[in-house]
């Protein structure tokens, strides 16, 4: 899952610096603006989607501590309802 969110990331970053190119290339000072504000919106995609590969990186590890904190007990519950073939509680 974090792998496609850093594939995202590449792929708004590619279409940025085409929108960057493309803004370079135009004589119209109007047609200019729209490409730069295309890539400002590509920049900000990649902040919000590197926000939530952060978040849920974040997500992940409490997860992973909780689990390893939680008493046994809780620990067995946990792994039946995953559908772990242990026995539950």
């Amino acid at each position: 899952m974090l792998q496609n969110l850093d594939d995202q990331i590449r792929d708004c970053m590619q279409r940025a610096r085409e929108c960057a190119e493309r803004a370079n290339g135009v004589v119209d000072p109007k047609e200019r603006a729209e490409w730069l504000m295309l890539q400002a919106r590509y920049v900000k995609l990649v902040r919000r989607i590197a926000e939530a590969k952060r978040d849920r990186e974040q997500d992940e590890q409490a997860t992973r501590q909780a689990g390893r904190r939680s008493p046994k007990c809780f620990q067995s519950r946990q792994m039946s309802l995953n559908g772990s073939s242990d026995a539950a509680v």
